[in-house]
């Protein structure tokens, strides 16, 4: 398959496994798909608290301003 990310060959793996626990015994999967779920929503809403939302209202600040300078135009007009 060539060169891959780590992440891409660990995600891989975890199908085979996910697959195998499946074909085996499928009533055993659903619980560990609804915790990674879990985990997987509770990740999501830190990262958007810790990162989204802040960059999102400076953007926001940054768009109301107005802008001083040829620079301060430029910006102000890429971001737009």
């Amino acid at each position: 398959m060539g060169h891959q990310p780590n992440g891409v060959a660990d995600l891989r793996a975890a199908l085979r496994v996910g697959q195998a626990l499946t074909a085996k015994r499928p009533e055993r999967i659903l619980p560990v798909i609804a915790r990674v779920w879990q985990i997987f929503r509770a990740l999501a809403i830190e990262l958007r608290k810790r990162e989204i939302d802040p960059t999102r209202s400076m953007l926001c600040g940054a768009l109301t301003e107005t802008p001083s300078g040829e620079e301060g135009r430029v910006a102000s007009k890429r971001m737009r």
